[in-house]
């Protein structure tokens, strides 16, 4: 029987209403992200932007790039072991005391870096942040702990052999890369069991360094983090030099169960014109459960050569000396070589052609969209604050970036687009690659 009358929170709600119009609220400054480089070498930027959650990252170049032949895979022990014993906290300790505090921490890698993150309220920066510390300057690495996690790491490539794009990506970057940044963010199945505690305090000491670190932080104004960088100390300051990863161009293949075959094929390159161009190409759909056939030339391109469920876009990935860029789809394996020769020829077509000037204007006007919607979110927001501060030592704000696309011309896009396809190619596909064109088949 439904209830008659008003639930009580929202009488006693609307009682404190007033009839006297509310005041105008001020608009608060515009806060300016501030960047400093400490004694050690550690660059700390931080942006004020007054939010209840303060976020904070280490940003570590101790990624797979920097690993040695002998020791392939290390990051991603290195990433489970984010939450090992410390010297100032036991892995039980650590994640009780974060848990108490409503804090949350998490650890991720890139190919050039090694980041973590610590998300909690205001008020509990201060005492969250020794535990950060304790991850990132006083790891124990036991050998008990190393052993324990073999299961996680079955466990993570497992779920790495479920996620065909994912494997793509991997494939890729090896054979447009061989080392360097084609190193892989897992560790071969193999090398489970292999690493030991020496071999982690090294990697640790030759890598963990001020010189290789930025602080950054949003929700907390650039005083407060300056002062909480003196905690981090390390006992190498040393800058660790990372050798060039040059581009090379192959082409990997990988026997997948199932209908479905996930191919990309790509050149070097990396940049705001390429940004431009591949959302002028098309960057996947903007709606839900559409194919973006109709704003998409590579989405268009895709779906007039087969009548079966089909999805293709641009990807480009940017590093700090590199970058690849291309087109990616995936299909059914028996529409796999009609699909790619269609995406092929539809760069090829809109290369020779060229791009006008309103092409360009609508893809800097979705490129500017993307962007911005991105910083929205605090969290992509110290994504962006970090790579910069670790790539850079400066970080150029919204404003500045939106300038940046803005300065880009027809001629830069269009020079990017010849750029793109005269380059050396690669090409990964996964899946069922029994009916997929060779690399020298296709180009």
């Amino acid at each position: 029987m439904k209830a008659v009358g008003r639930p009580t929170m929202s009488a006693i709600r609307t009682r404190g209403f007033a009839a006297q119009a509310a005041a105008k609220q001020q608009q608060p400054a515009k806060q300016d992200i501030h960047v400093s480089k400490q004694a050690n070498g550690m660059v700390v930027a931080a942006l004020e932007n007054q939010a209840p959650v303060s976020r904070l990252a280490v940003y570590m170049k101790a990624g797979p790039r920097n690993e040695q032949p002998g020791e392939v895979g290390i990051c991603h022990v290195m990433r489970n072991a984010a939450n090992f014993t410390t010297q100032g906290a036991s892995a039980f300790g650590l994640v009780k005391n974060m848990q108490q505090m409503g804090a949350n921490f998490t650890c991720a890698t890139t190919r050039e870096s090694m980041v973590y993150n610590l998300e909690c309220t205001r008020d509990k920066v201060e005492k969250a942040v020794d535990y950060l510390v304790d991850v990132t300057c006083k790891p124990v690495y036991f050998p008990w702990e190393i052993s324990d996690s073999k299961p996680q790491f079955q466990l993570d490539l497992g779920l790495l052999e479920g996620n065909p794009l994912a494997e793509l990506s991997e494939a890729l970057h090896q054979a447009a890369y061989r080392d360097g940044l084609g190193r892989s963010l897992y560790m071969p199945s193999h090398k489970i069991g292999t690493y030991t505690s020496e071999m982690l305090a090294d990697y640790f000491l030759r890598n963990y360094t001020g010189s290789n670190m930025a602080l950054v932080g949003v929700g907390i104004d650039h005083d407060t983090l300056s002062h909480l960088a003196a905690k981090f100390r390390f006992e190498n300051n040393a800058k660790t030099p990372v050798s060039g990863s040059g581009y090379h161009g192959g082409e990997i293949r990988l026997d997948r169960p199932g209908a479905m075959v996930h191919a990309a094929v790509v050149t070097e390159g990396a940049g705001l014109a390429l940004s431009v161009l591949q959302h002028a190409m098309g960057t996947g759909p903007c709606i839900k459960y559409s194919n973006n056939a109709a704003t998409s030339r590579v989405g268009k391109a895709a779906a007039q050569a087969t009548d079966n469920p089909v999805a293709a876009s641009c990807v480009m990935s940017a590093y700090s000396d590199s970058g690849l860029f291309g087109f990616q789809v995936s299909c059914l394996a028996d529409d796999a070589d009609k699909v790619l020769r269609s995406v092929k020829t539809a760069f090829a077509d809109a290369t020779k052609a060229g791009f006008t000037e309103q092409e360009v204007s609508a893809a800097k006007a979705q490129l500017k969209a993307r962007y911005m919607m991105f910083l929205e979110n605090s969290s992509n927001l110290v994504e962006d604050i970090g790579f910069q501060a670790l790539t850079l030592g400066s970080v150029y704000d919204m404003e500045d970036g939106l300038k940046m696309i803005d300065a880009v011309t027809v001629d830069d896009v269009n020079k990017a687009a010849k750029k793109f396809i005269n380059g050396k190619p690669t090409m990964a596909a996964v899946g069922d690659i029994s009916k997929i064109p060779y690399l020298d088949q296709l180009l």
